[in-house]
């Protein structure tokens, strides 16, 4: 398998905590993985460093080339009146997503119970935060 996306020794130091004091992860082609924890441990600043939103401390992240991040946050800064669609894939024509099998691949798992012509404002509250903050990776050309 092929490797997409890597941390080496990750640390991150709040003034009041340490929250990674050398995480290493590796992730390839083809890995499904599911970051859990408790509130607070950790899990959204990790993402944030492996998509480049934040620098660690010390350590490093590294990405194959052509590897695409997207990071749909956990805050609500998503436009009520967007179609779930829209906030996924933005303004791709149909074709040019779809014609991914890995794109359709990740969009089917995260969004497969989402019904993606309405609007994000017409979601149940647990729709429209928990079920759309997702984040993924894919090569792109392999």
């Amino acid at each position: 398998m092929a490797h997409l996306l890597g941390a080496e020794a990750l640390h991150l130091q709040y003034p009041t905590h340490t929250v990674f004091e050398s995480v290493t992860i590796g992730v390839n082609e083809g890995d499904r993985i599911g970051i859990v924890g408790r509130n607070g441990g950790g899990k959204s600043s990790l993402m944030a460093m492996l998509s480049g939103q934040l620098q660690p401390d010390a350590g490093r992240v590294t990405r194959r080339s052509g590897v695409r991040f997207g990071v749909l946050d956990q805050s609500d800064d998503l436009s009520a009146t967007d179609t779930v669609g829209y906030s996924i894939v933005g303004d791709q024509a149909d074709h040019e997503w779809a014609s991914d099998a890995k794109i359709r691949d990740v969009i089917s798992g995260l969004a497969s119970d989402l019904p993606w012509d309405r609007p994000v404002a017409e979601l149940s509250g647990g729709s429209a935060g928990g079920s759309l903050w997702r984040s993924s990776w894919s090569a792109s050309g392999t």
